[in-house]
């Protein structure tokens, strides 16, 4: 059965990676010989999404006056697509709750994206439960980075990301519902983990939210030129094995 695109991505180009100059640019030779630079809205590292020599897929502009033509959207690492554009997990997600496709939201209606919650907060969406009508917050996260057949995020210190979730333990310790949510953009891997190795506060925090009730959520995608679908929920563990007793940190 074809699954349904929850994202559909406009005409997308292929290219080759060549360098990255910048945290927001990408040096990227299409198929046609030409050079361009991309714009990338993924300030993380994106280990294991960033090897000069993957193949790329990018859009054009649709405004001729951008500074930037083109957008990054997916890179190809280990032979699998893995979605880098930042943009695409809140999208996917809303549309896959309104469809009724995550299992664990199903009893939840989407309500809106970007929902303020504090004078300089915003998490990423407010659903609301069919019944009860009590409202839940959630924070999105794309996660792209696989090593040894698990999934990690971050894949770079996320001091954001950090706040975000003592945003949603706040929230928590209202009363209501709250979920951290890893869009998982690519498909070689089986489960979820903090990433200690590369951000020890960000995991230690994480942990602490899971203690204090906020639910996470791990839903894997498949990404394809053409879009972007959910296919099945991924467990969310709290801690890798791998690393007990190594040193954590955040250099």
């Amino acid at each position: 059965m074809k699954l349904p695109y929850h994202h559909t991505f406009p005409p997308l180009l292929k290219g080759t990676w060549l360098s990255r100059p910048n945290r927001f640019v990408v040096e990227v030779e299409l198929e046609t010989g030409q050079r361009v630079k991309v714009h990338s809205n993924n300030t993380g590292t994106m280990r294991t999404c960033s090897t000069p020599g993957s193949i790329v897929y990018v859009s054009r502009a649709a405004n001729p006056n951008r500074k930037l033509q083109y957008t990054l959207h997916v890179v190809e690492s280990f032979g699998v697509l893995a979605g880098v554009d930042t943009s695409v997990p809140g999208k996917v997600f809303a549309n896959a709750v309104k469809a009724g496709d995550l299992d664990p939201l199903k009893a939840y209606e989407f309500v809106s994206a970007e929902v303020k919650t504090g004078p300089h907060t915003r998490l990423d969406a407010l659903l609301r439960h069919r019944e009860t009508g009590a409202d839940a917050y959630v924070e999105l996260k794309n996660v792209t980075l696989q090593e040894e057949g698990a999934f990690y995020f971050p894949d770079a210190v996320s001091a954001r990301g950090a706040k975000h979730i003592e945003e949603l333990m706040s929230l928590r310790l209202e009363g209501h519902d709250t979920f951290m949510v890893f869009m998982v953009q690519r498909t070689d891997g089986s489960c979820v983990y903090p990433a200690d190795h590369i951000d020890y506060h960000f995991s230690e925090v994480f942990r602490r939210a899971l203690f204090q009730g906020v639910k996470a959520l791990a839903f894997q995608c498949e990404v394809s030129p053409r879009g972007v679908s959910v296919l099945r929920e991924l467990p969310v563990l709290a801690a890798d094995p791998r690393l007990f007793g190594r040193p954590g940190g955040n250099e």
